[in-house]
């Protein structure tokens, strides 16, 4: 159910990065009497982008709670996302917000605190 559901979340987010993709193009080359109501679209999208994203995470937890990761696996994940949190910092997206970064480095210093058992 839940992998059927992170899909369907996937294709979702696909489509609507496109269609952003495809309204700020639009946007560029547009006269200027369009350019406002292709801005407001722009929001609106990156608003519902941000709701699907949103679901698929909180999907992902969910299902994650049933997962068993080997250690040596899991360890090997953690060194990934955490480079991956050090190039976005070094290099972050115009469209990243100083929240979402904020975010990162709390999920960068959590994988990166000592484990308590």
């Amino acid at each position: 159910m839940s992998t059927d559901r992170l899909y369907q979340l996937d294709e979702n987010l696909s489509l609507l990065r496109e269609q952003l993709a495809g309204l700020e193009k639009a946007k560029t080359l547009s006269p200027m009497e369009e350019k406002v109501r292709l801005e407001q679209r722009i929001r609106e999208l990156k608003q519902e982008i941000q709701a699907v994203e949103q679901d698929y995470w909180q999907t992902v937890a969910r299902s994650a709670q049933q997962w068993e990761i080997p250690e040596a696996e899991a360890e090997v994940v953690v060194g990934e996302i955490v480079e991956a949190v050090r190039q976005i910092e070094a290099h972050p997206a115009p469209d990243y917000s100083a929240e979402m970064l904020q975010i990162l480095r709390q999920i960068r210093d959590k994988l990166n605190a000592p484990a308590t058992s």
